[in-house]
């Protein structure tokens, strides 16, 4: 059976924070990143799914979203910690509109405090980085996502031609051909480098 990964915010905080829910070995990258870019943190979520590693992404987390609603703000804060904990890597999806929130920064500085392994993550329009987001792992384009994602799982380099992506997932035992040219983070991430 083909395991692909899942965005761990679905399963509800209580399957979230049972020891036993998920192996110690299993990889899950907590997706942290300004409300205005969803749409490219979907595709991004997905993408590292197909690779079969686990995510977690706020959306999905229907504790956080009805703490969120109520507006009461110990609750949201105590299900992005949870969601932290339960991370091994946190990828701090970066954009020009990463300024303007206020919550990666805490998500950053909670994360690395609880020891999880950060890495910035580079949108295409990004020019400049604070300084505290440049002492990491910084992903600037397919080729190193593909790096990151092939180290964390474990498994091969995510190969990448200006032809076809060829996204290995170990665990899975399969392989998902992408077309280059129709990409599906090609709207969002730069293309690969040419070395």
């Amino acid at each position: 059976m083909v395991r692909m990964g899942i965005n761990r915010a679905e399963v509800g905080q209580r399957a979230l924070l049972e020891k036993s829910s998920f192996s110690n070995e299993e990889r899950c990258i907590f997706l942290s990143h300004a409300s205005k870019d969803k749409e490219a943190v979907r595709e991004i979520g997905n993408y590292i799914m197909n690779s079969g590693i686990d995510i977690y992404l706020d959306e999905n987390d229907i504790d956080l979203q009805t703490a969120a609603e109520a507006g009461n703000h110990n609750e949201v804060t105590s299900c992005i910690e949870k969601g932290i904990n339960k991370s091994t890597d946190i990828f701090c999806i970066v954009s020009e509109e990463t300024k303007k929130s206020w919550w990666v920064p805490y998500e950053v500085g909670y994360g690395k405090k609880a020891k999880t392994n950060l890495y910035t993550f580079l949108l295409r329009d990004v020019t400049h980085i604070p300084s505290y987001l440049k002492i990491c792992g910084i992903i600037k384009d397919r080729w190193d996502l593909n790096s990151v994602l092939g180290d964390l799982s474990k498994g091969e380099l995510l190969k990448e031609s200006s032809t076809f992506d060829y996204n290995y997932n170990q665990r899975a035992g399969s392989i998902v051909n992408y077309d280059a040219a129709n990409h599906p983070l090609n709207e969002y991430v730069r293309e690969i480098r040419h070395d």
